[in-house]
């Protein structure tokens, strides 16, 4: 589908991905075991990451801030939407332990390139 200028629209929002590294895949191994495919599953899991949009924020600085004080609820996330009991399995989940099990990117021009409503779910 093309879109032209008409149609795109700075999104007043910061983008944080959000990429798995080892600590989190070694997890995933332990949990799922025998059904934990280390290539292809790793492959997948570091080709569709997630994207979290988050308040408009001028500087890097600013954001680290922010994630400094909510990357719990990403962490927990990210846990929750690969193992159902996540939370269980790490228990003390510090700021230092997210960039230990993720990296991370920010991104401070989110566009919009779609003329319909955003809906969340």
């Amino acid at each position: 589908m093309e879109f032209s200028s008409d149609d795109t629209g700075y999104v007043n929002r910061t983008a944080i991905v959000i990429k798995p590294k080892k600590p989190f895949f070694d997890l995933m191994k332990k949990v799922f075991k025998d059904n934990f495919n280390d290539d292809e599953d790793i492959e997948d899991m570091s080709k569709d990451l997630a994207v979290y949009l988050v308040p408009s924020l001028d500087t890097i600085e600013d954001m680290e801030v922010w994630l400094s004080k909510n990357y719990d609820i990403i962490f927990r996330e990210q846990l929750g939407t690969s193992i159902n009991c996540g939370e269980l399995l790490v228990d003390t989940r510090t700021f230092k332990l997210f960039k230990e099990w993720f990296d991370y990117s920010l991104h401070s021009e989110v566009w919009d390139t779609v003329d319909d409503e955003i809906v969340k779910y």
